[in-house]
């Protein structure tokens, strides 16, 4: 075998490697994870048991989407994320994903996720991200799914928004946008009467900050990455224990653990 070709095998490990790494990293810090695979009703079912389902003020349409299906939030449906435990993410950093598309003109204030008296993070009527200050380049109004991306780092206050893997304007939000004491809604900012009034899927938190690294594992060369069929390879690998509750409900097995790892969480046992 050349050397040439060693050199090629070794490098495509490597990539594969960091990929793997930044998919199965996703599992840290997630605080809901909705992948909207439902069919009717009014709930979208938490893919990872983390944070809960959500509840609708309606029901919403159900449709085909990025992956699986979809939610369409047509006719003022929303959903506020205070059922189980309000987030507050001052301290500890703020991510989240959705995939989203739209089935008719944007127009101004189309809600994505807001903290009532914090932040909105919306599409304004000319299909462009905005809401913090900084106004994205990218235009979402070719009724195609659009991967999005908002993080916040809580050391620096520094945010970052995304469009599909595309880093698109960053600025600085200051912790006090962000706190438990306020309504967190998705798809809306009720009291403005303001609404997103479009399609969604995939929608995913984090009370941590997402790397670019993770982000493009989400983008995933513009597939999309559902968490109902993550990546795993043998031997042993370090999962908390809500990980460890989400593996066991989505492939309806028990893992072997095989201890305590050093930050105290279990070692699961993939062999």
């Amino acid at each position: 075998m050349s050397k040439l070709t060693l050199l090629i095998i070794f490098g495509m490990i490597f990539v594969f490697g960091i990929s793997f790494a930044s998919s199965l990293s996703l599992y840290d810090g997630i605080y809901g994870y909705w992948s909207m695979n439902n069919t009717a009703g009014i709930n979208a079912t938490d893919s990872g048991q983390f944070y809960g389902n959500l509840t609708f003020n309606a029901t919403p349409t159900w449709e085909a989407g990025k992956i699986g299906n979809a939610v369409n939030l047509k006719g003022k449906i929303y959903a506020n994320i205070s059922g189980l435990s309000q987030p507050d993410f001052s301290s500890s950093g703020f991510s989240l994903s959705l995939w989203a598309k739209n089935n008719s003109p944007w127009v101004t204030g189309s809600q994505i996720l807001c903290q009532d008296g914090g932040f909105c993070w919306n599409v304004n009527a000319n299909g462009l991200i905005t809401g913090l200050g900084t106004t994205s380049s990218i235009n979402i109004s070719n009724g195609n799914y659009h991967h999005l991306v908002l993080t916040w780092n809580a050391t620096n206050q520094v945010y970052k928004q995304y469009v599909d893997n595309n880093l698109n304007g960053t600025g600085i939000l200051a912790p006090t946008v962000f706190g438990d004491s306020m309504r967190t809604q998705l798809g809306a900012l009720t009291r403005n009467n303001q609404f997103f009034n479009q399609s969604m899927d995939e929608v995913g938190l984090w009370n941590r900050t997402l790397s670019p690294q993770e982000v493009s594992s989400l983008w995933n060369n513009g597939n999309g990455l559902g968490f109902e069929s993550p990546l795993f390879t043998e031997g042993v690998t370090t999962f908390n224990s809500t990980t460890y509750e989400m593996l066991t409900e989505t492939y309806q097995t028990n893992f072997t653990t095989t201890g305590t790892g050093a930050s105290g969480h279990n070692l699961v046992d993939f062999t």
